[in-house]
């Protein structure tokens, strides 16, 4: 047993020396393995490719097409696919039949200050609290970008979306993805322009570091709006993109 949990960990090593090479754009992957949710398939000085168990998302950033063309032979999956460089969009769309991709930005916090003003917060009447399951008919009907009922029951179950309320009344909600990232920022119609969708990524970003994990989210080109929050917030913005196949 000793010796399975110390392959894993020079496996991750392997893994991790590969991607802190730029932090910053592989942060995604890094923080799967930090979390202990990763199915490391290789791990070397061509690249690293992966599994995260919960999601069932795969990960990928190589060094040539060649090593690239190997690897993805490993992604013989129905789920989303991250990739790193851009010379892989075409080949994975050949090679898993892939028809669509988007073109993001990772956006990571760095900063040791929390990013919340609670006081502010309280003294603008917001309440913060877990969303459970007796929310998801609420959430599917509000939040359209996901359209997987069972995916959300999922975040809900695992305790990850979290709600920003009014005097008692829903005002919207965040969470996060089942690999790490945040995400599903949704701020219902009467509470918006008040500030509260700003005021829920920050609690977001404060609740993903009291539990020692690295807040990072991605945004796709070209939103303006969401480049701009994020920036006001103070993430820090890769220098590479990245591409989510679908």
């Amino acid at each position: 047993m000793d010796a399975i949990k110390n392959q894993n960990r020079e496996i991750e090593s392997r893994a991790l020396r590969y991607l802190e090479q730029d932090t910053l754009s592989h942060m995604d992957m890094i923080e799967v393995i930090r979390r202990g949710f990763a199915e490391i398939y290789y791990a070397g000085e061509e690249g690293v490719a992966l599994k995260e168990q919960k999601g069932n998302s795969y990960f990928l950033s190589v060094v040539s097409p060649e090593a690239g063309e190997r690897m993805a032979d490993f992604f013989k999956c129905s789920g989303p696919v991250f990739v790193h460089q851009e010379f892989m969009v075409e080949l994975l769309f050949r090679k898993l039949h892939r028809q669509e991709s988007n073109k993001c930005y990772q956006m990571v916090y760095l900063k040791e200050e929390k990013a919340l003003d609670e006081e502010a917060a309280r003294e603008a009447g917001l309440c913060f609290q877990k969303l459970d399951c007796k929310w998801l008919d609420r959430v599917c009907e509000i939040y359209h970008l996901v359209d997987n009922r069972e995916y959300i029951r999922f975040l809900l179950e695992e305790g990850v979306m979290h709600g920003a309320f009014v005097e008692g009344e829903l005002a919207g909600f965040v969470g996060l993805h089942a690999e790490g990232c945040m995400g599903l920022l949704e701020v219902i119609p009467a509470f918006r322009r008040q500030g509260i969708g700003e005021a829920l990524e920050r609690f977001m970003i404060d609740w993903n570091r009291e539990r020692g994990y690295v807040p990072f989210c991605q945004v796709i080109e070209g939103n303006e709006a969401s480049m701009g929050l994020q920036k006001k917030i103070g993430l820090t913005m890769a220098d590479k993109p990245l591409w989510w196949l679908s």
